[in-house]
């Protein structure tokens, strides 16, 4: 519905000019965003993928597409330090109102982001940990980086000895090894299920 400019300036909101519009477009301390040119109405705000909401204006005699929280944010909210992200204090990232926002740094919003389950966590598949590791030959990694790579890695659910040797034909070798691995050891369950199967299969003892 469109809202007439008479209708815009009657309500509680404060409303103030966009900076680089020249005074064609306002911003509200609620969120809302209108344009003063031709009819003077409120601008229909989209919604993009990443959940944010933005809304079309003129700056500099250019359409932009420019995200609300920005505008709300840098119309009523002081900015001392020149801080470059915007937070939303309750996660809801269509609550534009100016009192649900802050100026922060990178770190205060990637921070701001994992608390509030605004980012997703993504899980490597086996062809993505292999082209990785192409990649990483001959470079020198660093301990962050080998501490993300770990982090990475946990879990993912390894599968266990008795499975991986299910089903496998071992050579008489293969099973003398094992069995001279685990003599005079204390063995867990899986470990003795898998020199089962490596010396008699998946039949039974005769």
């Amino acid at each position: 519905m469109v809202m007439e400019y008479k209708e815009i300036i009657k309500s509680a909101e404060i409303w103030k000019d966009i900076e680089g519009t020249n005074g064609k477009y306002i911003v509200s301390n609620d969120g809302k965003v209108a344009t003063l040119r031709k009819r003077k109405k409120l601008l229909t705000l989209t919604k993009q993928k990443s959940g944010y909401l933005y809304a079309m204006v003129e700056i500099d005699g250019k359409q932009v597409n420019k995200r609300v929280n920005r505008l709300v944010a840098t119309a009523f909210i002081e900015n001392p330090n020149n801080l470059p992200f915007v937070n939303h204090i309750d996660g809801c990232k269509t609550n534009n109102r100016a009192e649900n926002l802050q100026w922060v740094t990178n770190s205060q919003n990637m921070k701001h982001a994992h608390a509030n389950g605004l980012v997703k966590k993504h899980v490597f598949t086996d062809e993505e940990r292999k082209q990785i590791s192409e990649k990483l030959k001959g470079h020198k990694v660093s301990e962050e980086t080998r501490k993300k790579m770990s982090l990475a890695q946990k879990g993912k659910k390894k599968p266990k000895l008795s499975e991986k040797l299910k089903g496998r034909k071992l050579s008489e070798e293969t099973k003398r090894k094992l069995s001279l691995a685990h003599k005079g050891k204390k063995l867990s369950k899986e470990h003795i299920e898998a020199i089962r199967l490596a010396r008699w299969g998946n039949g039974k003892k005769s």
